[in-house]
C-alpha cells in the first residue's frame, strides 16, 4: 500500500471500509477495516455465473443441464425454474451431455479428461482418460448410450470413441481437426465439424461424405442431425469472408438445400428439431428459422451477451437459450418466453423455525446449517451422506410448523427427518425414483408430503415408522406443493392449474385454473386466499379466492419475473415478493398498495421469508450469495449475511452505497486493519495493514468483529443505538454521517460490494 497514503484514497471501490471520526483506541475512526474482496470472490462469494457454454436436456424434458466457464455444472428443474443441483469440477466446462436414458451426465472441460457422473445422485463413475491437456469441446452419446464420442479441437484435433461401460477408448480418428461431433439418430453414423462437414460410418470407420468445400479460414463449428436423420445442419463462420451462415444438408445426397443468412457475426451454436432451426451468435442474438422456407421466424435479443448455446427439448416443445450467464426457456412453436431458469445460490433455501429463533441455510458441502437468531452463530449442521467426488448442493429443506423437526431432501431420492433439539436423524423416507424437488409438513406435524421430478407425490406419516400412506401421480410434473392451513388438503400446482387432494381419501377435489403457466402458489394464513405467480403477467402476483377460484387483485410493480412470495404468517396483512429484477416488494394485501421496495441485492431474489414470531422482520435471499434482513415497518436494511465458501460474514450496512458499520466474520483473515493518523490540517493518513498478532490489530478487531453489535441491530435496536452512543458519543446515523463528511462515499452507488 506504500508507506503513507491519504485515507480518502486508500479505499478500493470494491472494498468494504468501516471507519468514522474518533481519537481513542476504541473509536470508529482509529482504524479502517477492509474486507479482502478478491479473497472472497475466489471463494465463490459472487453470485454471478460465468458464460454458459453448453446445454443438455433430460429425455423426459423435466430437467436441463448447463456447463459454464465458472467451473460449475447446474441442473435446473424446468417446471419450477429452480436450480436443483450443482456440480463443481476442476476446470472450465465446455460441454455437457446427458445419456439417452437420462442416467448419466458426461462433462468435458479445459485441460481435463471427460468425466461421467450419475445424474440422480451426482456420484462419480469414471474418467475417460485421453490426453489430459485437451479441451473437450464437444461430447455426443450414441443413441443406445453404449458409446461416447469426444472432440478435442484445437489441441490434437482427434476424435475419440469410448465404451461407456468400461471407459475404454476403442477408436481414435487422427488428423481430422474435429471441433464438433454428433451421432445420427439411428446410431450408424456420426457427423463432424471442422474445415469440412463430414459423415463417418461408426462401424467401419469409413468416411462416407464431405458436405462442405474447404475454404481457407472457414470453420464449421457445430453440426447436428434432424430428429429423423434425413438432414444435417452446420454453422460456418469466418468474419473476413462474410460467412456467418447456417446450412442445411440432405444426408443421402450431400446436397446443400438451404442457407440461413441473417447473423452479422459468427454463429456459436445451432440446433435442429425438424420444423425449426435455432442459431445463437456472437452478434448477441438467437434466431429461430423455418427449416422448410428458410424464413426467420423470430429474433431473440441477447441483452448485451453472446448467445453461446441453443437447444430444443427432446419433444420439441421448448427451446433453451444461453445469453451469456443467463438461461432462458421458450415455448415452441409460438416462441413465447416462459422464464429465466436459475439463480443458484448457497442461500436460496432458507427457513425460520417457529420457536427458539432458529433459521437455516444451505452450505456448499451438502450440509444444512442451523443458526441462532439471537447470537447470529451456527448452532448445528445436518450433513447428508454422499459418496460423490464432485461437490453438489441439495435443493430443499424445511422446519416442521411447530419447530420440532427438520427435513432435508434432494440426494439419492430420499428425504431425511431430523429432530431439531438433538440433531438426530430419526427417519429416512425411501421410495421416490427421481430427485425430490419439494417437501411440505402438515400444520399438526403428523404428515409430510414429498414430490419428485417424475411427478410422483408421496404422503408419509411423521412417526417412527415413516410409513408411506399413499402416492399421487401428476402427469407432466408439478411446480410446487403446499398444505392448506387446516391440513385437510394438499395443493399441487401443475401447468396452468391448481389441484386439491384430500389426504384422508386420496381423491382429487375441485381446483381452479390460473391465467397462465403457474410457477408457484402460497396460502394466506386463514386459507381464504392463495397468491399465485404465472407466466402471463410479467412481474405480477395474483390473489385468488380459494372457494371460487376468482382472481381478486394483482400485485404489480416488478419489471421481471417474480420468483418468490410469502404472506406475513401471524395476520396475513402483508405479502412480500422477490423478483429477477434484484428487488423485493412489500404489499398490503387488503389495499394492494406497495409499502416498501427493498433494494441492494446484486442478483435475482430467490426467496422471501417473514419471521414466524415477529412480522416486523423480513429476510430476502439472493443468487448474489447473501441474505438481507429488513425492518418491515420502516423498510430499513438491518443486516446482511454473506456466505463464503469456508465461512460467513455478518455486516450491518446503514447505507447501500457505503456499507459502513459493524461486521463479524469467522474468517478474521479477510479483515485488514489500517491505523489512521489525522494531521493538523484535518487530512487522514493510513499506514499498511497491521500484521497478525499485533496488539493494536487485536484490540480493533475486538471492537469491530463484535457479534453483539450485528445481532442487536436485528434483535434489539434500542441496545444497538445505546452501544453505538457509548462508544462514539453519537447516534449510529450521526457517527456514520460524520465519517462520510470526512470521507465521501467509499462504495459508489451501484458499485460492486461484498
Amino acid at each position: 500500500m506504500g508507506d503513507k497514503k491519504k485515507a480518502n484514497n486508500t479505499a478500493d471501490p470494491n472494498a468494504l471500509v468501516v471507519a468514522a471520526n474518533g481519537k481513542a483506541l476504541t473509536s470508529l475512526g482509529a482504524v479502517g477495516l477492509k474486507v479482502k474482496v478478491k479473497d472472497i470472490r475466489y471463494d465463490f462469494f459472487e453470485g454471478s455465473w460465468g458464460q454458459i457454454k453448453s446445454i443438455s436436456w433430460c429425455p423426459d424434458n423435466r430437467f436441463l443441464v448447463t456447463g459454464s466457464d465458472d467451473c460449475y455444472v447446474r441442473v435446473f428443474d424446468v417446471i419450477s425454474g429452480h436450480c436443483h443441483r450443482i456440480f463443481r469440477v476442476s476446470s472450465q466446462v465446455s460441454a455437457v451431455q446427458i445419456s439417452p436414458d437420462g442416467r448419466f451426465l458426461a462433462i468435458g472441460g479445459t485441460n481435463h479428461p471427460v468425466c461421467l457422473l450419475e445424474l440422480s445422485s451426482g456420484h462419480f463413475i469414471r474418467l475417460f482418460e485421453g490426453d489430459k491437456s485437451n479441451q473437450n469441446k464437444s461430447i455426443s452419446f450414441s443413441p443406445d448410450g453404449n458409446f461416447l464420442a469426444t472432440a478435442t479441437y484445437p489441441w490434437d484435433g482427434a476424435l475419440r470413441l469410448w465404451e461407456v461401460s468400461t471407459g475404454r477408448c476403442i477408436r481414435v480418428y487422427k488428423d481430422i481437426r474435429v471441433s464438433n461431433v454428433s451421432f445420427s439418430p439411428g446410431g450408424r453414423f456420426f457427423a463432424t465439424g471442422s474445415q469440412y462437414v463430414r459423415l463417418w460410418d461408426v462401424t467401419t470407420e469409413r468416411l462416407i461424405r464431405d458436405f462442405a468445400v474447404n475454404m481457407w479460414g472457414v470453420q464449421h463449428k457445430e453440426v447436428c442431425f434432424s430428429p429423423d436423420g434425413q438432414f444435417l445442419a452446420s454453422a460456418e463462420g469466418a468474419p473476413w469472408h462474410g460467412n456467418d451462415n447456417a446450412l442445411l444438408w440432405e444426408v443421402s445426397s450431400g446436397r446443400c438445400v438451404k442457407v440461413f443468412n441473417g447473423h452479422t457475426r459468427p454463429i456459436l451454436s445451432i440446433n435442429l428439431n425438424g420444423r425449426f432451426l435455432a442459431t445463437g451468435s456472437m452478434d448477441q442474438s438467437a434466431m429461430i428459422w423455418d427449416s422448410l422456407s428458410g424464413r426467420c421466424v423470430k429474433i431473440l435479443a441477447g441483452n448485451g451477451s453472446w448467445v453461446s448455446s441453443v437447444r430444443f427439448s427432446p419433444d420439441g416443445q421448448f427451446l433453451a437459450t444461453a445469453h451469456g450467464n443467463i438461461l432462458r426457456l421458450w415455448e415452441m412453436p409460438s416462441v413465447r418466453f416462459i422464464r429465466e431458469l436459475g439463480g443458484s445460490s448457497l442461500t436460496a433455501a432458507f427457513s425460520f423455525s417457529p420457536k427458539d429463533s432458529i433459521f437455516y441455510t444451505l452450505n456448499d458441502n451438502d450440509t444444512a446449517q442451523l443458526w441462532s437468531l439471537s447470537s447470529g452463530r451456527p448452532v448445528r449442521s445436518f450433513a447428508e451422506p454422499t459418496t460423490s467426488t464432485y461437490s453438489s448442493f441439495r435443493f430443499d429443506s424445511h422446519f416442521s410448523p411447530k419447530g420440532r423437526f427438520f427435513v432435508t431432501c434432494g440426494s439419492n431420492y430420499t428425504a431425511r427427518l431430523y429432530e431439531v433439539a438433538s440433531g438426530k436423524c430419526i427417519n429416512v423416507f425411501v421410495g421416490h425414483e427421481k430427485f425430490i424437488t419439494a417437501v411440505a409438513f402438515s400444520p399438526d406435524e403428523s404428515f409430510l408430503v414429498t414430490g419428485d421430478g417424475g411427478g410422483a407425490i408421496r404422503l408419509w406419516q411423521v412417526s417412527s415408522t415413516g410409513r408411506c400412506i399413499r402416492v399421487f401421480t401428476i402427469n407432466g410434473g408439478f411446480s410446487s406443493l403446499c398444505f392448506c392451513p387446516d391440513g385437510r388438503f394438499v395443493a399441487i400446482q401443475t401447468g396452468n392449474y391448481i389441484h386439491f387432494w384430500d389426504i384422508s381419501t386420496g381423491q382429487s377435489i375441485n381446483g381452479f385454473p390460473g391465467s397462465g403457466y403457474i410457477t408457484s402458489a402460497s396460502f394466506s394464513p386463514d386459507g381464504r386466499f392463495m397468491a399465485t405467480g404465472n407466466s402471463e403477467k410479467l412481474g405480477a402476483v395474483c390473489l385468488v379466492e380459494v372457494s371460487s377460484g376468482r382472481s381478486v387483485k394483482f400485485f404489480e410493480g416488478h419489471t421481471k419475473s417474480v420468483n418468490s412470495f410469502s404472506f406475513s404468517p401471524l395476520t396475513g396483512r402483508f405479502l412480500a415478493t422477490g423478483s429477477d429484477d434484484f428487488t423485493s416488494r412489500l404489499f398490503e394485501v387488503e389495499s394492494g398498495i406497495c409499502l416498501h421496495i427493498f433494494e441492494g441485492h446484486k442478483d435475482k431474489i430467490m426467496a422471501t421469508y417473514f419471521s414466524p414470531n415477529d412480522e416486523r422482520l423480513l429476510v430476502t435471499t439472493s443468487a448474489d450469495m447473501t441474505s438481507r434482513w429488513w425492518n418491515v415497518s420502516t423498510g430499513n436494511h438491518l443486516a446482511t449475511l454473506h456466505h463464503l465458501k469456508k465461512g460467513f460474514l455478518w455486516a450491518t450496512p446503514p447505507d447501500k452505497g457505503a456499507p459502513s458499520g459493524w461486521l463479524w466474520t469467522d474468517r478474521p483473515e479477510l479483515i485488514c486493519v489500517y491505523k489512521c493518523f489525522i494531521h493538523n490540517n484535518g487530512e487522514e493518513y493510513a499506514i499498511e495493514d497491521l500484521p497478525a498478532g499485533h496488539s493494536d490489530r487485536k484490540k480493533h478487531l475486538d471492537v469491530y468483529n463484535d457479534q453483539r453489535m450485528v445481532m442487536n441491530r436485528i434483535n434489539n435496536p434500542e441496545k444497538y443505538q445505546a452501544d453505538i452512543r457509548k462508544i462514539t458519543g453519537k447516534s449510529a446515523e450521526a457517527a456514520i454521517n460524520s465519517r462520510l463528511r470526512h470521507n465521501p462515499i467509499l462504495l459508489p452507488e451501484g458499485g460492486d460490494q461484498p
